[in-house]
């Protein structure tokens, strides 16, 4: 049983795509991030950062889906990720800034 457990780890690419949590995860935050009337708080905004990052990272290694793979490999390019591919988490000061260039863009 070992023996699976490490070739599923040491594998190229997932084998439980698209049973595995990356799919759904994508589809997730997509939805609720499409939502404009939903008012977030700082942690469930830190929080769907990190587990954007976490999915996209994994889904641009590991997805054997060449479309998808493609498409976390491009979201990943954007500067924004930097602070996250860094080790530096959200900040309320950041939220802000965010929101006050956000809102200029209107």
């Amino acid at each position: 049983m070992s023996e699976h457990r490490s070739e599923y780890l040491n594998a190229k690419r997932c084998h439980l795509w698209p049973d595995c949590a990356c799919k759904p995860n994508l589809v997730h935050w997509q939805n609720k991030l499409s939502d404009n009337e939903t008012k977030w708080s700082f942690e469930d905004l830190r929080w769907a950062e990190t587990s954007i990052f976490l999915t996209l990272s994994c889904v641009a290694e590991s997805c054997p889906s060449p479309k998808y793979r493609a498409y976390a490999q491009v979201q990943l390019l954007n500067p924004y990720w930097d602070r996250q591919r860094l080790g530096i988490e959200l900040t309320e000061e950041m939220c802000q800034q965010f929101a006050e260039k956000s809102n200029g863009k209107r």
